[in-house]
């Protein structure tokens, strides 16, 4: 039984928290929405679970914040939150390639279990909820707008996709105030290919994008005004952050969530683990319910989730 055992070597943390009261709405969110209300008690504690097992760290979480939300559904985002089964797997010692590749869809995962996932799937000329593929969009919308959450986000930069599973957008403020902050840099999460994310609270790691002038050439038209992914441009040196969002700070290079675009890292500068893959999307029904698409969470053949006590 020992020699079983032997593989594990330690875990992380194991943190149960409970989120009681009443989960507040985001300030544009009209309170007397028919559908607003609460995340049911029943599933209320937010559960995850960090293991560092041989070369990998596995995160899996059951999806329920540690933090105070706001309503969901609500005007411009119908879904409620429920209970998920996240599984993410992050190298411990990540390698640098040297050079940035994108990453769609689930970027990292925070240390309280929530996908972070800076992208959306809302592409101009498609329909509202209309299901497409993430590539071969020249005009995809952005989540927060000139600071200002667009398709339902609470206070918190996140909101709710078909499937009931919350996610970031940007910087996870309910995730801040709970997390013991110690210095400017507060470590928030992991990236898929187990670099730390980080948040300075005192905004003193500044994104390198920068908003283009003039108006977009075709597609929406209009002036460059946020809207859009491709309305910024990466101007290297106009910050102290590179492509993807990240510096190297004592020997360790590290990613960073922003208030300004790109709000969360849209490239991985090392090679991302499989597990935040896709693996398709849910059907998609009316309105804004097809506003994102739910990652899939299975580990890679030869791969294995950690311990299962709930």
């Amino acid at each position: 039984m020992l020699r079983n055992l032997s593989h594990l070597l330690f875990v992380i943390f194991f943190m149960i928290i409970s989120c009681k009261g009443i989960v507040h709405a985001h300030e544009s969110v009209d309170g007397s929405h028919p559908q607003a209300h609460v995340i049911p008690t029943a599933i209320e504690r937010n559960i995850v679970q960090i293991v560092e097992d041989g070369a990998y760290r596995y995160i899996r979480s059951n999806g329920i914040p540690n933090h105070r939300t706001g309503q969901f559904p609500n005007r411009n985002n119908p879904n409620a939150i429920s209970e998920q089964n996240h599984e993410y797997r992050a190298p411990i010692n990540p390698l640098m390639t040297g050079q940035p590749k994108e990453q769609r869809g689930v970027i990292g995962v925070a240390v309280n279990g929530i996908p972070i996932e800076p992208g959306t799937a809302e592409c101009y000329g498609r329909t509202r909820g209309q299901r497409g593929p993430m590539s071969g969009c020249d005009w995809r919308e952005e989540a927060i707008i000139n600071g200002n959450g667009q398709l339902g986000l609470d206070n918190n930069n996140a909101h709710v996709q078909p499937t009931g599973a919350y996610h970031y957008h940007g910087v996870p403020y309910g995730l801040l105030g709970v997390l013991s902050a110690q210095g400017d840099r507060v470590h928030v999460g992991y990236a898929a290919d187990g670099f730390r994310i980080l948040v300075s609270m005192s905004d003193s790691y500044k994104s390198s994008y920068r908003l283009k002038s003039g108006n977009r050439p075709d597609g929406p038209g209009g002036r460059y005004d946020g809207t859009y992914t491709a309305d910024f441009s990466f101007i290297e040196g106009s910050g102290n952050l590179d492509q993807c969002n990240g510096a190297i700070i004592g020997g360790e290079y590290v990613y960073f969530m922003t208030k300004e675009f790109p709000f969360a890292p849209r490239c991985l500068m090392g090679l991302a683990d499989v597990s935040f893959s896709r693996h398709g999307s849910p059907a998609m029904g009316q309105g804004n319910q097809g506003l994102d698409r739910q990652n899939g969470n299975g580990f890679p053949q030869g791969g294995h989730p950690p311990p299962r006590p709930f």
